[in-house]
């Protein structure tokens, strides 16, 4: 009764994103989400988490909603939902509401991001139930916002320097935007190695 239950509020939840509206788009930290919702947008990615590989898609079908499918190869299926209360202003944070469902349950997850003084650099919290009980939280800092060519003819991607705390342990590296549909990040997940992550955009 109670797994129905959460079931049929996840679907509320669902219907209920899809009359909200949004605006920012960038929806990850390094492995953790922000507040931030995609928008118009579908995205192929895989990343390596603490060993575990993870092939997810999401597609931002409309302004301030994105829904997804996730696999841990070898574990759990995921299906997403993340909806935008509101955009970042000058005044206030992102924020966003999430949830997902797998046939271990459904989790809930509230979400706030926020410029933290200078241009690029934000700040980002999240907090929910289950297996986001323990907290998220990260910061993330732009080096170069558009990608630059050097004397010697290379190109240098688009570059953000990332940290965060995802709720099992620290992890803390960069992330890359190679071409405006291709990016990906490499990171030390604290005792777990580097993880690394490679994912593709495309517009819609």
């Amino acid at each position: 009764m109670l797994k129905k239950r959460s079931i049929v509020v996840f679907l509320v939840l669902v219907l209920a994103l899809t009359v909200t509206q949004s605006g920012l788009a960038a929806d990850r930290v390094l492995s953790i989400p922000t507040g931030d919702v995609t928008d118009k947008e579908l995205e192929i990615e895989y990343r390596s988490e603490r060993g575990t590989g993870v092939f997810e898609l999401s597609a931002g079908l409309m302004p301030g909603f994105q829904v997804g499918l996730r696999q841990h190869l070898g574990s759990m299926f995921y299906v997403t939902a993340k909806g935008a209360l509101w955009a970042e202003t000058a005044s206030r944070p992102a924020l966003a509401v999430a949830g997902e469902l797998s046939t271990a349950g459904v989790d809930f997850y509230g979400l706030v991001s926020k410029q933290l003084g200078r241009p690029g650099f934000r700040g980002h919290l999240g907090f929910g139930t289950g297996r986001y009980s323990r907290g998220m939280a990260g910061v993330t800092l732009m080096l170069n916002p558009v990608r630059t060519k050097t004397s010697w003819g290379l190109t240098v991607p688009t570059t953000t320097l990332a940290a965060e705390y995802d709720g099992r342990g620290f992890n803390a590296g960069a992330a890359f935007q190679f071409t405006p549909e291709l990016g990906g990040y490499l990171a030390l997940q604290g005792g777990n190695g580097l993880g690394f992550g490679l994912n593709y955009k495309l517009q819609f």
